[in-house]
């Protein structure tokens, strides 16, 4: 699982804003709602790979109740 970065909260602006993406526009301008997002893309990448385990399971299962 990949690390979520923490970043400095003290709004001292020393960051110089990339407009590469969209999640390192919200880490520069703030970094509470990127932490929140990069969480929430996380808890996706994760539920998507558990409903992936999940279909494995049951097709594996399937092939042994055959």
């Amino acid at each position: 699982m990949a690390r979520i970065p923490i970043f400095d909260d003290s709004g001292s602006g020393s960051k110089k804003c990339s407009k590469d993406s969209f999640s390192s526009i919200l880490e520069c301008k703030n970094p509470k709602i990127f932490r929140t997002y990069a969480l929430e893309q996380e808890i996706k990448k994760s539920f998507i790979e558990i409903t992936k385990l999940k279909e494995k399971q049951n097709q594996e299962l399937e092939c042994k109740t055959k």
